[in-house]
């Protein structure tokens, strides 16, 4: 079990949500953390998924617990989950993502050409290059060494490796992930006959 609270709170509806589950209960209740059942606090997830530990059910200060649809839990928001001990992980991830640490903002080494956009929120590592008119949105981290062509719009909450390169024109879209050495908008289409002979299929804008 993670020892220390995530930094971003989610309510137990977009938790239920991203996890095929459903609320039983308040599904405003902002959740930062996950605990046993028996340590959990206000602010924090639990679960059950053994009749065992069904004993603790009523003294838990969990402020929501992840059940199946069999156990009643009337003190308590609940995401209901066929799976619960699976539906307990898949949550652990959204709340504990393992993510390069790479600091809001662009990093000093960094160049970014005229009429670039990067959200507030994106976070650009060391000795990228973003050239011109290019778009990155909300929560997208470019890890360090990454190239980013004209024209190029990523989307939200994208993580790119080190070492990528993103061509002029490329799209990507939200909640992409792009491994280290990945070229996008490369060449890579071929030739297409003519009367003149063959022609080259030159980049088109690459959509992910």
């Amino acid at each position: 079990m993670p020892t220390t609270k995530n930094k971003k709170s989610y309510t137990l509806n977009e938790l239920a949500e991203t996890i095929g589950g459903k609320v039983d209960g308040d599904g405003s209740i902002e959740i930062h953390s996950a605990a046993p059942i028996e340590t959990a606090t206000k602010g924090e997830i639990t679960f059950i998924a053994n009749e065992k530990y069904l004993k603790h059910l009523l003294n838990t200060k969990a402020s929501a617990i992840i059940l199946d649809d069999k156990v009643e839990a009337p003190n308590l928001s609940v995401i209901r989950h066929k799976n619960p001990y699976l539906a307990f992980a898949l949550v652990l991830d959204i709340l504990y993502p393992d993510l390069p640490d790479v600091s809001v903002g662009v990093a000093p080494r960094t160049i970014v050409e005229d009429s670039t956009t990067i959200d507030s929120t994106a976070r650009i590592g060391e000795l990228c290059h973003i050239r011109s008119n290019t778009t990155i949105g909300k929560e997208t981290r470019l890890i360090s060494s990454v190239f980013v062509g004209n024209n190029v719009v990523i989307g939200d909450n994208c993580l790119i490796y080190p070492g990528v390169r993103i061509l002029d024109g490329s799209q990507i879209g939200n909640n992409v992930i792009i491994h280290s050495s990945t070229v996008i908008g490369s060449d890579g289409f071929g030739y297409a006959e003519s009367e003149l002979g063959l022609k080259k299929s030159n980049k088109s804008a690459m959509l992910l």
